[in-house]
């Protein structure tokens, strides 16, 4: 049940104990007094949620933010989890004592997600509307990069497979690529004419998949910063998309009311 979009959802009290829901959508939903013990809520939205009085079993009240919270995901270790906020901040907590162990300031707007490192060390976020990704060392609680070039806000970030590049995409219909390590801008990819909603590379790094508002998906090569193939047949925005266990296909998802497979060699529609 992982990736769903299930935004304006209405089940106050449900149960969903031990339920397996990374990556739901769960935005303007009506979650009142809902059960999430032992649920995995890894990388779940929960922007303008109804959630009071929410039950998790054995893991205490996490308190701390003054606003809104916009999303949650455990760090590697599971030992943490790190939570972002309406606030303008990102918090680390940890499960075992529910301490909060840092909190980490800089953007100036709301924040749309977090990404980890491998081991956990740094976490790479993207604000909504201070058109920024910055990069943390989660020990110290410092900023160790700012990553500044998009002129809209920054919908999503991810770690290339080795961790030394970040795709981000963002509002002002671009992708790019970035060192991570230095954090300089190693490619701009244009050529979407709208909101860019999402981006992933594909496991063996060698590509990116950016998908967006203007109803297609795109494949573009992380080298030259290319584009390689443009998948069109959705009509509306598209928004997700969900790779096939080999890696070899995609399955979309968009406004239009459908699903869509593709092969990623070929850029065909197969279903």
């Amino acid at each position: 049940m992982d990736y769903q979009n299930w935004s304006n959802i209405k089940i106050p009290y449900a149960i969903l104990d031990r339920a397996f829901l990374e990556g739901t959508n769960f935005s303007s939903a009506n979650l009142d007094h809902v059960r999430f013990y032992q649920t995995c809520l890894t990388k779940v939205h929960f922007t303008n949620a109804s959630m009071n009085n929410i039950y998790f079993g054995e893991y205490a009240n996490l308190e701390g933010h003054s606003d809104l919270v916009l999303g949650i995901q455990f760090l590697p270790d599971r030992s943490k989890v790190v939570s972002y906020s309406c606030d303008r901040t990102i918090r680390i907590w940890d499960i075992a004592s529910s301490n909060q162990l840092c909190v980490l300031k800089g953007h100036s707007d709301d924040i749309n997600g977090v990404q980890f490192s491998h081991d956990g060390s740094k976490i790479v976020l993207s604000s909504s509307l201070d058109n920024t990704i910055r990069i943390w060392d989660v020990s110290s609680g410092e900023q160790v990069n700012l990553l500044y070039g998009h002129s809209g806000s920054v919908n999503t970030v991810q770690f290339s497979p080795d961790y030394s590049k970040i795709v981000s995409c963002s509002r002002d219909e671009s992708v790019r690529i970035w060192d991570a390590s230095s954090g300089t801008q190693l490619q701009l990819l244009e050529g979407h004419f709208n909101d860019v909603v999402g981006v992933h590379f594909t496991s063996n790094g060698l590509n990116i998949i950016s998908y967006s508002k203007d109803a297609t998906i795109r494949i573009w090569d992380v080298v030259s910063g290319q584009q390689i193939q443009i998948l069109e047949g959705h009509t509306e925005n598209i928004n997700g998309i969900q790779f096939s266990p080999d890696g070899s296909k995609i399955l979309s998802y968009s406004g239009d009311n459908t699903l869509r497979l593709w092969d990623l060699l070929s850029g065909k529609q197969l279903q």
